[in-house]
């Protein structure tokens, strides 16, 4: 057939095969980068914390998170929606219609993203001038013209390729960090270098992209040519990411820093930092998903109710183990590794550890409303979601600082889950009582955390033997209560994982699976 005219009207077994492996390995190779990079970044983070001070480091985390919400606000969905209909006209060989979403989006980011972005910073930060221009070369310009790589890369499903290149580009942005830290000692230098490392290292996946994409990625044209059904989908799409990324991201470092309260700023901002950083594993497995679960819609839309099973399932399962392991044993020793004027934030880790937990295990089901092109759906529950968020901020933060935004953060994303989780599963097909046992490891671990963390709670002053007893406590304690309960992983979930792996790793992967595998077949039939 002509390119753009092939068509999958008979999808295979081995079609669905083959797309759930490309997304578990995009997974395990994602999982793999933030287990190499997740000690590196929180090594680096716990550095400039003690080098910067709470008033620097929340001046770092306010420019950071800044430039990320005006770049959200600016793309208004164009480059989910451009992901969205480019994975189903690829994993359907229509490649010149993939071709033309991408020099489309190209265009959006160059003739109206950058722009629009290079006025908010200009307006909003306070830079002298050199730093000014380099900072919208490197953070707003040389992101834009090349934002479409990372794009065409996951429209292949080539997600473990970006996943590889992306702990090389980690390595290079940290050291650029730590450089400009001992260098320059300033909160602004750092932020420079991490947006300069970053903008030079994603040239690497030029390399890995199909040929005819990498052209269209770099001949930007006119976005405004793009069909109804497109902005169709982009708009509402953009407009919900913008109000879910105030909802569920740091946003409160905004709120606190417009409130003029700039030691909250570096207590949430670093709470927040450390509760990202303890659950980057696991979110790591939301990435590919997209892709892939739009591929699969596209070619099997039979499989979706099993493949959402599995997700949660695979998800919970790992953050609850990752939870025992690395919360409260973090959340105690924030006082001994980023001293003492952060002490304050320990049980803002803890409660931020929690919210983020139920945030990431549920994370799966915006990947299933995305394939469905349900923007519209997920901008109402993101702004109900914000208006929730919006009132409990304006009402706490000015009596109660950085718990208040903790408060905002907490209502508006246990609200947003809450929704999802009513509606997406349903639609699916999948019954509410199968979601209980899925979501189990997730349950168990959210009340053992919470309780033994006030069960040790006079060890306050004490954080390593407080962090000593609770890591022996609540890992067994999970793994003993998901296992009575039947609650965790299944054995052909743990197989599809295995197969992702290199053969010398797929034993330590049974190993370290095995405490969470809880039966031998899914007894719905839907694995």
């Amino acid at each position: 057939m002509p390119d753009g005219q092939v068509a999958l009207s008979d999808p295979s077994g081995e079609e669905r095969r083959s797309l759930q492996g490309k997304a578990i390995r995009g997974a395990m190779w994602t999982g793999l980068h933030t287990v190499i990079s997740l000690p590196v970044a929180v090594g680096v983070n716990l550095v400039i914390a003690r080098v910067l001070g709470v008033v620097d480091y929340g001046r770092l985390a306010y420019l950071t998170l800044l430039i990320t919400t005006i770049g959200s606000i600016a793309a208004l969905g164009v480059g989910t929606a451009t992901l969205q209909f480019g994975a189903k006209a690829h994993a359907a060989g229509r490649h010149g219609e993939v071709r033309e979403l991408l020099s489309a989006s190209s265009g959006w980011r160059l003739l109206v993203g950058a722009p629009v972005v290079s006025l908010a910073v200009v307006l909003l930060v306070d830079l002298d001038g050199p730093m000014l221009l380099a900072g919208l070369l490197f953070g707003v310009w040389i992101p834009s013209a090349l934002g479409g790589l990372g794009i065409a890369l996951n429209i292949e499903n080539k997600t473990a390729r970006g996943a590889q290149l992306a702990i090389v580009i980690n390595l290079v942005t940290q050291c650029a960090a730590l450089v400009a830290l001992f260098g320059v000692r300033t909160a602004d230098a750092v932020w420079l270098a991490r947006l300069m490392a970053g903008s030079a290292s994603v040239v690497l996946l030029y390399v890995f992209i199909d040929r005819r994409y990498r052209r269209a990625v770099l001949a930007p044209r006119n976005p405004f040519r793009l069909p109804r059904a497109f902005w169709r989908f982009a708009i509402p799409t953009g407009l919900a990411a913008i109000i879910s990324g105030l909802v569920t991201s740091r946003s409160g470092v905004l709120l606190l820093e417009w409130f003029g309260d700039p030691v909250s700023v570096g207590l949430f901002g670093l709470a927040f930092g450390v509760a990202t950083h303890i659950f980057a594993p696991a979110q790591a497995l939301v990435g590919p998903l997209i892709p892939a679960v739009s591929s699969l819609s596209e070619v099997e839309p039979g499989a979706l109710p099993a493949a959402l099973l599995r997700s949660l399932r695979c998800s919970a399962a790992l953050v609850a183990l990752v939870s025992a392991a690395a919360l409260p044993l973090l959340s105690a020793l924030v006082p001994v590794l980023y001293g003492s004027a952060f002490g304050p934030a320990a049980d803002m880790v803890l409660v931020l550890g929690v919210v983020t937990a139920v945030s990431v295990v549920t994370a799966p089901l915006s990947a299933f409303l995305f394939a469905r092109l349900g923007g519209m759906r997920l901008l109402v529950t993101d702004s109900l979601c914000l208006a929730i968020s919006v009132g409990l901020a304006a009402a706490l933060i000015p009596h109660l600082g950085a718990w208040g935004a903790i408060v905002s953060f907490a209502g508006g994303t246990l609200a947003r889950t809450a929704i999802l989780l009513r509606s997406e599963p349903s639609v699916l097909g999948v019954r509410g009582g199968q979601l209980i046992p899925t979501l189990g490891p997730l349950l168990i671990m959210s009340a053992v955390v919470s309780l033994t963390w006030i069960w040790t709670a006079s060890l306050a002053s004490q954080p390593i033997l407080r962090a000593a007893i609770l890591f022996v406590v609540d890992l067994p304690t999970i793994i003993l209560g998901a296992r009575l309960a039947r609650w965790g992983l299944h054995q052909p979930d743990v197989e599809a994982l295995r197969r992702a792996l290199p053969p010398r790793l797929q034993y330590v992967a049974s190993l370290a699976l095995r405490p969470m595998t809880v039966r031998e077949s899914d007894p719905t039939g839907l694995v």
